[in-house]
């Protein structure tokens, strides 16, 4: 395709942005001077109509306020880029410039890397057939090649592009000569990130990244180029119709706006420095726990598409967490989670790295890491699901996830109360329906409070946890109680602050409330404030006992050995009769050989166990360590003595 601009001034007709939805009325061009300063007046005279076009995007605005209108030999024009040849003028006849097409409109808008001040790309504009503008990072490395990576890549985005052999090649020397004269311009720069989130850049402002939005007071433009996820992040209603029709409809509902400020916490996690944190609601089925995610979901876009369940591989649930970075990870139906995996799987996500792998070289490829907060819902626990296959769940890996029983107790479900509804149910369906309406906007009204002030933010946030942890600290409690009220403290937080911002339609301290009755009801289903790891570990001495004390042990019956057959045999067990009160009793002593005692507390060190024991009153006389016994008719030996009932009993 070819255009010739006449030698004589003559007028001309043109359009605005390229999108039939979007285009100005057209206007005459002024005279035209002749050769390149024509081609030139006439990019000049559209971007004016662009300016005018209030539908245009704003990057787009942008790119015709600050780029360069001429590329070397070549020219961006409404109707494409043309390269400018200049024709031999015949005789009695003045010299033309004929432009031959390259392309359909393509703007190169700036040079880009990443804050590393790696990947560097040019980010272009353009728009497909259906007039649907795009923004694409130009890879610099498929340049190695040619053109052709990257021709391929605008051909399968729509657009259309010469594949005459005359004017093929002329797409490479156009990419070529943009880069130059981007190199040339200071102020034509942009910023990258493959994740969403918070992102420090080079002079020390932090943004927050969606797919299609940034957020704060950058010194220039930060451009996403991670996996398409624009589905997590859209918008529907204002926020005034979220906060009226959802938040504060629940208000008083102490597992809802503890769910909500646990989904606003996640904003917080990269500010304050605090480590992920999980919380799964437990319950029966039909009591309301897959609506409190739907209402957190409603926080980030749109439910369907935000709320996910733990029916994934490790991999994929590596994968959804990427996308999930300084957000909220909404997991319905934790028993769809392969108990096998568990554990292992939950701590991995909430950990916030991914694991690593070998590159191409066979060097080590880091994994990928994460800032996030899940919240999760089930019918059975964590440590439940992992026990079902034999595994055993650690403290860790517990405290990572924290069952909070999802029935408020009062008889409504996970509702404390109904408010203007006649049931549970007639509840959580409008609800429902009030979240596929409006969301989206909450969650990007919170990020925008702290992206205003950073500092202040953090300084109140950490006012009102050190609040919160001074009122909610329960008497005697330990340091994994502590670590997780510090959790639930950041979840009351940021409620607070949302609270405070005029987001949530909350009352001052709702928050707090919230959070701390969901505190004290995970104690409450723990078993109290104190470490986990001895509790476990003596559920797992008296389960053993209680499965094999008659199978695994030699029998002593009032001094005498019983030639019982024992198969792998862990020692020796102490039948005998004590009276008390008038009553005899059978009493039984384990004597349990050094080598099966680390058997029976596999998973834990046998030295912190048998300081466990001790203290409790199961080892003999306290002492957390193994005796040397004698038993009737047999030699002095090493056991480690243990009285189930913690009583104490005279020498065998």
């Amino acid at each position: 395709m070819t255009n010739a601009i006449p030698a004589k001034n003559q007028a001309k007709k043109t359009t605005g942005t390229g999108n039939a939805a979007a285009t100005p009325a057209t206007a005459a061009l002024p005279d035209q001077p002749t050769g390149y300063a024509s081609a030139v007046a006439v990019r000049v005279y559209e971007e004016a109509l662009l300016q005018d076009d209030v539908t245009a995007h704003p990057l787009l605005k942008l790119a015709a306020k600050k780029a360069v209108h001429r590329f070397g030999s070549f020219i961006v024009k409404q109707t494409g880029v043309f390269f400018l040849q200049e024709m031999e003028a015949k005789a009695n006849e003045e010299a033309t410039i004929r432009e031959l097409f390259v392309c359909d409109w393509l703007h190169a808008v700036a040079l880009v890397r990443d804050t590393k001040q790696e990947n560097w790309g040019i980010l272009v504009q353009f728009y497909d057939g259906d007039g649907h503008l795009h923004h694409w990072v130009m890879p610099m490395r498929q340049l190695k090649a040619g053109a052709e990576d990257i021709r391929a890549s605008l051909f399968d985005m729509g657009l259309n592009i010469a594949t005459t052999n005359r004017v093929k090649g002329l797409l490479m020397d156009f990419i070529l000569e943009a880069h130059r004269k981007l190199k040339k311009d200071p102020s034509a720069r942009a910023r990258t990130s493959v994740q969403t989130g918070w992102q420090r850049l080079p002079g020390g402002e932090i943004v927050y990244l969606t797919p299609t939005t940034c957020i704060g007071n950058a010194p220039e433009m930060v451009h996403y180029t991670g996996p398409d996820d624009s589905t997590r992040h859209t918008r529907s209603g204002l926020l005034d119709d979220w906060r009226r029709n959802v938040s504060t409809k629940i208000k008083y509902d102490s597992r809802a706006v503890f769910a909500l400020s646990v989904g606003l916490a996640s904003a917080l996690l990269y500010l304050m420095q605090q480590e992920n944190s999980g919380f799964n609601f437990l319950g029966s089925s039909s009591t309301g726990k897959s609506t409190l995610l739907i209402i957190v979901a409603s926080l980030f876009g749109k439910p369907s598409t935000t709320v996910t369940t733990w029916n994934a591989t490790t991999n994929g649930l590596e994968a959804i967490a990427m996308l999930a970075n300084d957000a909220c990870l909404l997991l319905d139906e934790l028993k769809q989670l392969a108990a096998e995996i568990a554990g292992t799987t939950a701590y991995l996500v909430l950990n916030g790295r991914g694991r690593s792998r070998a590159n191409v070289s066979g060097g080590s490829k880091g994994g990928g890491s994460w800032k996030l907060n899940i919240l999760s819902s089930g019918e059975i626990g964590l440590a439940d699901l992992t026990n079902a296959k034999g595994g055993r769940l650690y403290a860790g890996q517990e405290q990572r996830l924290a069952d909070i029983p999802a029935d408020a107790g009062k008889g409504l479900g996970v509702w404390d109360c109904l408010g203007d509804f006649s049931t549970p149910q007639a509840k959580a369906e409008e609800l429902k329906q009030a979240c596929t309406q409006c969301h989206g906007t909450a969650y990007l009204a919170f990020v925008s409070g702290i992206a205003a002030d950073p500092e202040g933010t953090r300084q109140q946030v950490t006012k009102l946890m050190a609040d919160f942890n001074s009122s909610y600290r329960p008497a005697g409690a330990e340091s994994q109680a502590l670590r997780m009220l510090n959790r639930f403290a950041l979840a009351a937080a940021a409620g607070e602050m949302a609270t405070q911002w005029g987001i949530t339609g909350w009352n001052k301290g709702d928050a707090f409330w919230a959070a701390g009755v969901c505190y004290r009801a995970w104690v409450t289903h723990r078993g109290g404030p104190g470490q986990q790891e001895p509790q476990e570990l003596l559920k797992q001495v008296y389960s053993f006992f209680e499965s094999h004390g008659d199978s695994r042990f030699k029998r002593f019956w009032q001094g005498k050995l019983v030639e019982d057959k024992v198969v792998d045999m862990y020692g020796y067990r102490l039948d005998t009769v004590i009276t008390r009160d008038l009553t005899d009793e059978r009493h039984t002593e384990y004597y349990v050989l050094p080598y099966a005692f680390a058997r029976i507390v596999s998973g834990f060190d046998p030295r912190f166990a048998a300081v466990v024991l001790a203290e409790n009153g199961l080892l003999y006389k306290k002492k957390p360590e193994s005796t040397i016994q004698r038993l009737p008719g047999m030699k002095p030996a090493r056991y480690y003595r243990i009285n189930l009932d913690g009583s104490e009993t005279s020498e065998p």
